[in-house]
Parts: C-alpha cells; structure tokens; sequence
C-alpha cells in the first residue's frame, strides 16, 4: 500500500505487505492463491458476479458469473479453500484457488432469498439462513441438510457462536434468537426483541463470545450478552432515523463498525461506546463490511458499485476496488495466519 513514508506508517506498509504483497511487484498482478497465499478478498452484489481482487493493488483478476439472481451475501472457509455465495435461492460454492469458474455444490433447499451463510472453522457443515423463515445445517461431506430450525419469520442474518453449538438469528419482527443445536428441540434457547416490532438487518458475535451485537431499521445497535438466558440490550444510537445495514466486531475486540444508507461507516469505541470516526468516502450506500485479522483494516462495499479499503487508525482510504456495474452489497476478506 502506497502511505506517506513516516517511520509508523512505513511499519504499518511492511506489515500490510507481509499479508498483502509489495504493490510494487509486477507478480501481484497474478492470484493471491500464488502471489500472496494468505489474503483472499472477494466482493459481489446486484450484477450477478464475484469478483476476486488483489487487495494490495487493487487488481480483478477472476470474476465469477452467477447466473440466476443477486449475490446476497459470500464467506471463505478457514483454510482459504472455499467461498460460499448466496442468491436467490441457491448456495453454491467454488474452489477459490480453481481455474474452472463452474460451482462444486449447489445447495438448493432453500424456498426464497439466502440472506446470511457461515461456515464452521473445520468447513465439514455449512450454516444458512433465508427469506422463506428457516435456518439450514447443511453436512458439507455428504451436501445434505443435517438440521433445520422454522424461524418463523424472514431471517436476516445468523452468527455462528463462537463454541459452535449455538447458532444466534436476527429476523424482519424484532427478534434475536439463540438456537442450541446439541439439543433436539426446536425452539431456541433464549429469544429477546431490542426494539419491539422493529426489523433487525445485521447482528454480530466477538470471537470471544462475550459480546453481541444487532442494528435495526431506525438506525440503533444494541448490545448484549448471548451466554444469559435472558437477554438485556444496550442501546447505541448509530446512525439516526437511517437504516444499519452491517454491525461487526473488530476481532480485537476494541471496536464496532455499523455501515448505513447515510452513505457512512461509523467505528465506535468498544470500551465505552463513543464514536471514534466516520468514514466518508462513499456515495451511496454502504452494505457490508469485514475487518482484516489484526483489525487494522477494513473493506467496504456500497451501492456506489465500489469497495474500499480503509487503514483504520487514519480512517483514510488506501485503495479502491471498482469494476461493478452496480451495486456491490457483500464482500468477504480472509488475512488470517491461520
């Protein structure tokens, strides 16, 4: 990345560049699966296409057509070999480091959009979550659903809890839900509504699982534990009157970034819930957002058909990724040393 040479920043390039690659080197123009190995970044939305890009120069070098809808949402398993895309009502999933640009499965028992996917870490069961009101458990190794939770309600987002018996949805009528998946029931363990009736959009689990969080259509979060029984909300006031479109954690735990459809991204202070920055550069809406590993960075993507990557600590933009004809509502960023 292409920073002002003062020492701090200069250390901060070599340890972006230990992830990323030199920007300088003409290899980087090659997939990160041989030029980088440890950083996969890919982004879709409304034009039926994934993209995957070079995060350190900002270069496509595969796209992926995705015929029959959107792209709702994507994630890449752990060990960088797998990317999951939900549409309208597929999951497929495609091998990142192929050639071949078909799909490997498609999972297709869902009835209506796929709003939210998650893998577990071993990527042997895959987790979804649909517009027709059920969340699947899907068993990767024989590509059959292994459980199935009637929500209800449109579900908006699911979070694998991080000691993976739990999985934790947020749903079009309020509701967070906690489905314990070691027992046979089928109703879940705890539920709560932060805000009565009101649509929750996005929810998020630390990796500690100490904390959740949820943001809504009003433009609320709320926080709370998701170990209680009963569940007890905080309310933060993130983008007022507009809607949240994304809440997530820094994996340091320090921070929580809400994107909205006032066109910002807003990183408040875990510790005691101010605001730290807003981010600005976006003309549109702003859809999703995913940390890198060490929570130094953040990539972006909005209905301005661009992503960006941020250096947190300056909440400056140091590289933009633009190639979408329209608006680009997921991304996924898999850094980790893992």
């Amino acid at each position: 990345m292409a920073f002002v040479a003062d020492d701090h920043q200069q250390r901060q390039q070599q340890q972006l560049e230990q992830r990323v690659g030199d920007p300088n080197n003409a290899n980087n123009n090659a997939p990160p699966a041989t030029s980088t190995d440890n950083v996969i970044l890919a982004t879709a939305g409304y034009d039926h296409v994934i993209k995957f890009w070079d995060p350190s120069t900002g270069n496509c070098y595969r796209d992926v057509k995705f015929p029959d809808s959107q792209i709702n949402c994507l994630q890449i398993t752990q060990d960088r070999k797998y990317l999951a895309a939900a549409g309208n009502p597929h999951v497929r999933l495609y091998e990142i480091n192929s050639k071949v640009n078909t799909h490997l499965t498609n999972y297709s028992q869902h009835k209506a959009n796929v709003t939210s996917i998650q893998f577990q870490n071993d990527a042997k069961v895959l987790y979804t979550g649909s517009e027709d009101g059920t969340i699947k458990v899907w068993d990767m190794r024989v590509n059959t659903v292994a459980r199935d939770f009637n929500n209800g309600s449109n579900v908006n987002e699911i979070c694998l809890h991080p000691n993976e018996c739990e999985i934790v949805s947020c749903d079009q009528v309020g509701r967070i839900r906690i489905w314990d998946m070691r027992k046979d029931g089928s109703e879940p363990r705890a539920e709560g509504k932060p805000e009565g009736e009101i649509s929750l959009r996005s929810l998020n689990i630390a990796i500690d699982g100490s904390l959740g969080v949820v943001a809504n259509n009003v433009g609320n979060a709320y926080f709370w534990n998701p170990n209680e029984t009963i569940l007890n909300f905080e309310k933060l006031e993130a983008h007022k009157g507009q809607y949240v479109l994304k809440c997530r954690i820094s994996p340091d735990l320090n921070m929580l970034a809400t994107t909205s459809a006032d066109h910002t991204v807003k990183l408040w202070n875990l510790k005691d819930r101010t605001l730290y920055k807003t981010l600005t550069s976006h003309q549109r809406w702003v859809w999703d957002c995913t940390f890198s590993a060490d929570s130094s960075y953040l990539v972006t993507c909005s209905s301005d058909h661009t992503a960006r990557l941020w250096e947190v600590d300056r909440g400056e933009v140091i590289r933009h990724y633009a190639g979408h004809h329209k608006a680009v509502i997921c991304c996924a960023l898999n850094d980790s040393q893992n």
